[in-house]
């Protein structure tokens, strides 16, 4: 994906399409969006990318490559999780991340930041302890 602005446009179709999900919908949503980013958080996926030293890996940037992978359709998910191929290490789609949050805000003319909603589970880097054992 690319700079942060395109990436809040290339977003926008799945936000508007939130927006219109119920409360319960959008938070299972946001749930399975984090399992899926989960799925992605090992070593064995990061590795071919990044490199086995992981030279070219920081912890922050990663969750937005994840996204990408998701965001790349069920293939370049699955191929991904298979270790098959996967976006260039400096492919970043964080704001897939934000979505939900941002859906949620739009429908009750809220600040995002008061999303009452933490996805489970965790998508943060080396949250899957078993992914990095």
């Amino acid at each position: 994906m690319g700079p942060r602005g395109d990436d809040v446009v290339a977003a926008e179709p799945l936000v508007a399409y939130l927006a219109t999900l119920s409360t319960g919908e959008l938070f299972a949503f946001d749930d399975a969006l984090a399992t899926h980013l989960r799925a992605l958080d090992r070593h064995d996926v990061a590795d071919p990318v990044f490199g086995p030293f992981r030279d070219r890996f920081f912890p922050d940037e990663f969750p937005g490559w994840r996204c990408a992978c998701i965001a790349g359709g069920r293939g370049c998910y699955v191929d991904a999780l298979a270790g098959r191929s996967a976006p260039p290490a400096e492919t970043r789609f964080e704001e897939l991340m934000f979505a939900p949050m941002r859906a949620w805000a739009r429908r009750r003319g809220a600040n995002p930041e008061a999303y009452p909603h933490r996805p489970v589970p965790s998508c943060q880097t080396f949250g899957n302890r078993d992914g990095w054992a």
